[in-house]
């Protein structure tokens, strides 16, 4: 328990003559000066931009027949020759079993 006792002392008695040797050989970082500012002319100001109109919005269209249908096993209504609704859109979701579909004019998941 004594020897346990000692190590920090001994760990300490041995780093002494590394400090002392960082104070000997230390270099200060020679100071450099700052330049001097210069000035420049401000530029003038522009001209503010005139405010306009904000567009009113326009309503949203009502759902259609075909949006509000909805299929018992999920799946997707007629679709054009391109994959995808010729208007509005389809939604089904089946949380339980983890099934979401969503088909639009442009889009189709």
């Amino acid at each position: 328990m004594k020897k346990l006792c000692m190590l920090p002392v001994l760990c300490g008695l041995l780093l002494l003559p590394c400090l002392a040797l960082g104070e000997l050989f230390s270099v200060t970082p020679t100071p450099v000066p700052t330049p001097t500012p210069v000035l420049t002319a401000t530029p003038k100001p522009t001209a503010t931009p005139k405010a306009t109109n904000t567009p009113k919005p326009s309503p949203t269209a009502a759902p259609t027949a075909q949006e509000q249908v909805r299929t018992e096993d999920g799946a997707f209504p007629e679709l054009n020759e391109r994959g995808f609704l010729d208007e509005g859109e389809f939604i089904y979701k089946d949380v339980n079993a983890g099934i979401w579909r969503y088909c639009s004019s442009t889009l189709k998941v």
